[in-house]
């Protein structure tokens, strides 16, 4: 099946230049959250390995939420913020 082992894009968000998703990865077993500002590129904004992910969705909750300070993101393991 070819839908299972492609990436998918979600939640887009912009700051300034900054453009911030998320990208699911079926082929990593995982989500994360991808960035791309002008002379830097694409590049992924979380720590190999991690996931990215909330049990909140029916409450309006996020995944992740990029501001002029920071990202903050919720792993999918535990629903720990960071």
């Amino acid at each position: 099946m070819v839908a299972a082992r492609s990436r998918s894009y979600d939640a887009v968000q912009t700051i300034a230049d900054t453009v911030t998703w998320l990208e699911t990865r079926p082929a990593e077993w995982r989500t994360v959250v991808a960035t791309r500002t002008p002379g830097r590129g694409i590049r992924d904004a979380t720590p190999e390995g991690f996931d990215v992910g909330t049990d909140i969705h029916a409450y309006g909750g996020g995944a992740y939420v990029q501001t002029p300070a920071g990202l903050v993101v919720v792993s999918a393991g535990d629903q720990r913020c960071i």
